[in-house]
């Protein structure tokens, strides 16, 4: 465990034992995989809406706002993938760590 710890350079890993690191990690990946449920549960909402309400299906698969459907999602990812270098170390660290501090930070600490 100290090898991980020491491996990925976590801030004051040194002094975190081994119980509050593991349940720092089960807290991010826990958020994690509530986000992705939430992502495919949205997904699955959408698609049922689509195939249930015909004038959806006309509004959408008739007209070239299928284009954008088909095409939206990886433009989305492309972006947010050529963006990620322009962002502040700041705004990068906090949107991809926030969950690990909040889940590692002392009960005194918590907001």
């Amino acid at each position: 465990m100290e090898t991980v710890r020491r491996s990925y350079g976590f801030a004051g890993a040194a002094s975190m034992d081994a119980a509050r690191f593991d349940e720092g990690i089960r807290a991010h990946l826990l958020g994690v995989f509530n986000d992705i449920a939430s992502g495919v549960l949205l997904s699955a909402i959408v698609g049922w809406l689509i195939s249930t309400i015909p004038a959806l299906q006309v509004l959408i698969l008739e007209t070239p706002l299928k284009l954008v459907a088909m095409v939206a999602p990886l433009g989305l990812a492309l972006l947010i993938g050529f963006r990620d270098n322009r962002l502040s170390r700041t705004c990068r660290s906090s949107a991809c760590s926030g969950r690990w501090r909040r889940a590692t930070a002392s009960p005194s600490e918590r907001s």
